[in-house]
């Protein structure tokens, strides 16, 4: 008798773990014909898929945001309709070890409204089964299902309530991206003054101060190649100028002088409201703006200066001459290269 119920016992729990593996295969069977995905036949290698139940307020839920993770890696994340409660979800290829999901339900207002984590160990025979109950979350401002409305082509909801995107100071070009105070939205971006301006056309365009230009990068108008700020307009944008040099005009390159010489120079782009002071330099070798030079002459805040050469120093002598300007704030400024013949 004994013999005959422990046979009984045997051959009943044989069946249990038979009936609860074809139970495992007729859900994986269910589901994969649910959504449509191919059937594997014989011969063929399989997918190895979990069978994922989710629990939930369905009601307040129409996307389910679904991110992976393969023993605390990033595997992906998908996104599918909430049009059912149990579905087949592939492994990745290869996954070994633990399993994770995250899912978070989002509301009409495509705003977390519930979120759920489960794991499973992928590493014995598939299809796994796998149940993640999602947990309400505490909604923020615009969040309400009450609030989530239905826009025209032409709007969007922010907040639950329908913004033109394009011209919204609240909401310029995307929900929440607010513009400074009295700063105009124009298609979507913020019409930031002084460089940016909105013409009577809507237009938002550049507004550059004198001697600037465009930068893409900072947004802001900046001195052109060569120039240098002088200060700022009425306006506050950034205003350049050419920076002040020093042309040499005679004697000229390769000319033939006497002993006495009329030096003669000038500096274009002046400073307004600055002062300069001149020097003459004269030098037998190369370079008569370095420290090694034969004369320096004060020239006073003239542009002009007649001098007598030294017969002994430079009769039959090729002379480079150069001018150095030092201006009220005490900015030097260099010129040199012109070089003359002093006749024999």
């Amino acid at each position: 008798m004994t013999g005959e119920y422990e046979m009984n016992q045997v051959i009943f729990k044989a069946s249990l773990v038979t009936c609860i593996k074809l139970a495992r295969y007729l859900v994986l069977l269910a589901a994969l014909i649910l959504s449509g995905l191919p059937l594997s036949g014989c011969g063929q290698s399989q997918e190895r898929f979990v069978i994922v139940t989710v629990i939930a307020f369905w009601d307040d839920i129409r996307l389910l945001r679904i991110t992976e993770w393969i023993n605390g890696m990033d595997a992906g994340i998908k996104e599918r309709p909430a049009d059912s409660s149990t579905f087949p979800l592939p492994l990745p290829i290869g996954a070994r070890g633990v399993f994770g999901l995250q899912i978070e339900g989002l509301n009409p207002a495509d705003c977390v409204a519930s979120k759920g984590y489960a794991e499973i160990n992928v590493n014995g025979e598939s299809p796994y089964m796998l149940t993640v109950t999602l947990v309400p979350q505490s909604l923020g401002p615009g969040c309400d299902l009450m609030q989530a409305v239905m826009c025209p082509s032409q709007q969007t909801s922010c907040n639950g309530l329908c913004r033109t995107l394009s011209n919204d100071s609240i909401n310029c070009g995307a929900c929440g991206r607010a513009c400074l105070a009295n700063v105009a939205c124009v298609a979507g971006e913020c019409c930031t003054p002084p460089y940016r301006a909105r013409t009577t056309g809507g237009q938002c365009v550049w507004n550059c101060g004198d001697g600037t230009q465009p930068d893409q990068t900072t947004n802001e108008c900046r001195c052109k190649p060569g120039w240098k700020m002088s200060g700022t307009d009425s306006l506050g944008r950034r205003v350049c100028v050419v920076p002040p040099s020093l042309v040499l005009e005679s004697p000229w390159d390769g000319q033939t002088v006497t002993l006495t010489v009329a030096f003669k120079w000038r500096i274009e782009n002046p400073e307004l409201r600055n002062t300069y002071r001149f020097r003459l330099l004269l030098d037998k070798g190369v370079g008569a703006c370095d420290a090694n030079i034969e004369e320096s002459l004060d020239a006073g805040a003239g542009t002009s200066l007649t001098r007598t050469l030294d017969p002994v120093r430079y009769r039959g002598q090729k002379v480079e001459w150069g001018v150095e300007t030092t201006d009220g704030t005490g900015k030097r400024l260099c010129m040199a290269g012109p070089v003359f013949r002093v006749s024999p």
